[in-house]
């Protein structure tokens, strides 16, 4: 993608460096961001009449390099529609120069933690160039991990450069309990923990426009006879069904948080623990090996009984599968993009 820019346009976008904003101090790794003269930018005459004016043409990697030399800005947006927002701090629609976002950053988690205090040089930082959608096009990629004697935040962007200023195409925010993962075509998957006997999943994609696509949230529920579980806005206790661990499933494909109405519900018995990847819940929707049994959806089964009895109606594993697969297709997600390698991380770090 390349824009034309008018250079006195441009130069007044340049950030001056002040006292009270933190500066770039050093980028570490196989590629240094260096602009050399003419470096992705070219000089073109273009005229209206008898005036002739020039033009600077700029790519998409030398404005990213730009935003992270803290010379242009990036557009910070909230809830927008052709994008996916899920910003933890309420910045507005506004503009940030890379260190002022840093700042803005570390102030906000030290507010949302009771006032403790972050080590500026703990704070770590990462980026990457990826190919949202495997159009060829860059988007640049930013991790901004902020520890702090209470918890640790990880935040994340994908900024595009969309024919104009650069904008925030996905923000999401990870912890020690909560992990989020993007590979080097924008595929987005994550999982959190909600206590001992709940778990969460999400699984996604940036396309090539920068638009978001959900493929499913979902929560797992381990349980076990005489147990609670809730769904459909009750709890409902566990009838005998033996003495086996199972996880109750929770699939929301159509992206309407807290409306149970259209979601599809499924179970499992839970595996040896031992025989799972603590990673593959990234990738799936539990994260240890379930044992898949037809004879577990029959309806003499006593977990089919249980369920019917409370007026739930559950699906089993291989059509979840299914459905997951349907979605994907849908949605648009290649084997491509889900198969991505990992991105290829740079460090940068800043004095504040």
């Amino acid at each position: 993608m390349r824009k034309k820019l008018f250079v006195s346009i441009l130069c007044a976008m340049l950030v001056t460096g002040c006292s009270s904003t933190p500066q770039v101090n050093s980028i570490v790794g196989s590629g240094q961001v260096k602009m050399e003269s003419g470096s992705g930018v070219s000089e073109e005459a273009g005229t209206d009449g008898d005036v002739a004016e020039t033009v600077t043409t700029v790519d998409s990697h030398t404005l990213y390099e730009s935003f992270l030399k803290n010379e242009i800005t990036v557009h910070i947006g909230n809830g927008r529609s052709n994008g996916y927002y899920i910003f933890g701090r309420d910045f507005g629609e506004n503009d940030f120069a890379f260190t002022e976002l840093v700042q803005a950053l570390v102030e906000g988690v030290e507010n949302s933690n009771g006032g403790a205090k972050v080590d500026k040089k703990s704070v770590g930082i990462k980026y990457a160039y990826i190919d949202c959608g495997n159009d060829g096009a860059e988007e640049l990629l930013l991790e901004i991990r902020i520890p702090t004697q209470v918890e640790e935040s990880v935040e994340y962007f994908v900024i595009k450069d969309n024919n104009g200023p650069l904008e925030t195409v996905y923000t999401d925010e990870g912890w020690s309990r909560s992990n989020i993962h993007i590979n080097s075509m924008g595929y987005v998957y994550s999982d959190g923990s909600g206590g001992a006997s709940s778990s969460s999943y999400a699984k996604g994609y940036i396309d090539a426009e920068g638009r978001w696509h959900h493929i499913y949230t979902a929560t797992a529920s381990t349980f076990k006879s005489g147990e609670d579980l809730s769904f459909k806005g009750d709890l409902h206790t566990v009838s005998s069904v033996g003495d086996n661990e199972y996880v109750f499933l929770d699939f929301d494909f159509n992206n309407t948080d807290g409306d149970e109405s259209d979601d599809t519900f499924g179970y499992a018995e839970v595996g040896d623990a031992g025989n799972g990847n603590p990673t593959d819940g990234y990738k799936g929707y539990y994260s240890t090996e379930l044992l898949v049994d037809d004879s577990l959806y029959e309806e003499s089964s006593e977990l089919n009984k249980f369920f019917t009895g409370e007026g739930l109606t559950t699906v089993s594993i291989p059509d979840i599968e299914k459905m997951i697969e349907d979605k994907e297709n849908q949605e648009g997600l290649t084997s491509e993009i889900k198969d991505a390698g990992e991105p290829a991380w740079q460090k940068i770090s800043i004095n504040f």
